[in-house]
């Protein structure tokens, strides 16, 4: 009786640390993929991973309200090629001065959108959804 609950002990703790860790899953260049909160993305043919970390701002308009401005929303993400980890920001809004792309060596970066959209049941922190494209330049 003893060993069972050890191992029961055991498995429960396995079972924390697992649910503590980022997810990680892959995707693949030139087909646009969903990455949530504290998770990372492996591309398989390479060392190239991505990591959503956090939502440094949000100002879009929420659903349903008419606003002048669309707003923007700020995500902060990781680049990581297997010898080097880079951080850097994208951005919802299309309008100069907000940066939706980048290339970091030679891997095209773009930011396609950002949901749940605020004003919506959806819309928390854990919630989060970024949609990515990367291609190689």
């Amino acid at each position: 009786m003893n060993k069972i609950k050890g191992l029961l002990w055991v498995l429960m703790l396995i079972s924390c640390a697992a649910e503590n860790q980022n997810l990680t899953t892959t995707f693949e260049f030139d087909h646009p993929f969903k990455i949530k909160i504290e998770e990372t993305r492996i591309n398989e043919g390479s060392e190239l991973s991505i990591s959503f970390d956090q939502v440094l701002e949000d100002s879009r308009c929420p659903a349903n309200v008419r606003c002048i401005w669309a707003g923007n929303a700020k995500v902060k993400l990781w680049f990581n090629n297997g010898t080097k980890e880079i951080p850097f920001n994208l951005n919802t809004h299309r309008g100069e001065g907000f940066r939706q792309d980048t290339i970091i060596d030679n891997i095209y970066i773009k930011l396609l959108g950002l949901s749940p959209y605020p004003g919506t049941p959806e819309y928390e922190m854990e919630a989060f959804q970024a949609e990515l494209l990367v291609e190689r330049d």
